[in-house]
């Protein structure tokens, strides 16, 4: 089977997921994800036990054998998903996009520093995750995660080149009543007009087929990243944690983001977006932590210090080593290893 015939494959098992047939198999599997919840006791074996008697039904009723296996693929992910986002048992997911895609706390963390901007593109869209922040229509009320009105009537494109990606991204990021505000563009994210846009944000891939690409590699590269901001005043990339400080253009902000003790992600953000030379951002912390490191100050006239440590931490953050850097003033752009667990 050609590449176009495994695309078009893909997303048609997509919109039969999203049929009324589709979605009834998808509640069956869903629930035996749910039953395996309720009953930890039976562990792996269970479930997949359980899963193939509901799928042997599920056939015999008639359902479609590439139904039945998609739709409890797409439990499967479902059920992982949770982790990350509230709204997960709504959501469709890819094995890749989801592995890539921030937690819901991030992408909300980020979103808000688009606070003010009223026409965003998300560039590598995926499956949505950022784009659900960035419109607000994460929490499943209707209302965003923001508290003010900006998202009401902000406008969000989407753009990715992989057509399933797009049209989970689309779905995903409506679910909050969003759909009117949000636009979807299949095309490589290097031919979109930027043009009459206020903020850009753009996750690159990592990862070439099952090949998880180096933290200096991504599709499309940094250096094309940080040329958005020519372009569109706003910009926020996300880099993997790993990221050698040296390759950051002058006034760009570098955020390094843990999930508890686990460092995830770094964030950078063009001088319109910076408030800091580099940051240390601790979520689910008590209470969560963002604080600047000793290079903070955008003309990097701060000495270097102690990294940021919230109340009560026995240890720095894993974030915090990377803000701080540690480096004598002679050499700020190098690094080391970043601390705690590898990135998404």
């Amino acid at each position: 089977m050609s590449s176009v015939d495994a695309e078009s494959a893909r997303l048609a098992q997509l919109e039969a997921l999203l049929t009324p047939a589709g979605a009834a198999a998808l509640a069956v599997a869903c629930a035996v994800y749910a039953e395996a919840d309720r009953s930890r006791s039976a562990g792996l074996a269970g479930t997949a036990g359980r899963e193939l008697a509901v799928g042997a039904r599920l056939r015999a009723d008639g359902v479609p054998v590439d139904l039945v296996a998609a739709a409890f693929t797409q439990a499967e992910l479902r059920q992982r998903a949770g982790a990350k986002f509230r709204l997960a048992d709504r959501m469709f997911f890819t094995r890749a996009g989801l592995e890539q895609a921030s937690s819901q706390p991030a992408a909300e963390h980020r979103a808000a520093r688009f606070a003010g901007l009223r026409r965003l593109v998300d560039l590598c869209t995926g499956i949505g995750g950022d784009a659900q922040a960035l419109a607000g229509s994460g929490s499943g009320s209707g209302s965003g995660s923001g508290s003010g009105s900006d998202e009401c009537d902000r406008e969000v494109l989407l753009v990715d080149r992989d057509p399933v990606h797009l049209r989970m991204a689309a779905f995903n990021a409506a679910l909050g009543g969003a759909a009117a505000r949000i636009g979807a563009r299949l095309a490589d994210v290097r031919d979109v007009d930027l043009a009459g846009f206020d903020g850009a944000f753009v996750d690159p891939a990592r990862r070439a087929g099952d090949r998880r690409l180096g933290s200096a590699a991504g599709e499309p590269p940094l250096r094309w990243c940080f040329g958005l901001a020519d372009r569109v005043n706003a910009v926020a990339v996300k880099a993997a944690p790993g990221i050698d400080l040296a390759r950051v253009p002058a006034g760009w902000e570098i955020e390094f983001v843990a999930d508890g003790r686990d460092l995830k992600e770094s964030v950078l953000f063009s001088p319109a977006l910076a408030r800091a030379r580099r940051r240390a951002t601790v979520l689910h912390a008590v209470p969560s932590t963002s604080l600047p490191g000793s290079h903070a100050e955008p003309d990097g006239s701060a000495e270097p210090g102690d990294s940021p440590r919230p109340s009560g931490c026995a240890a720095p953050p894993p974030a915090g080593p990377r803000a701080r850097c540690g480096a004598p003033r002679g050499n700020r752009g190098g690094a080391g290893a970043p601390v705690g667990g590898a990135g998404p």
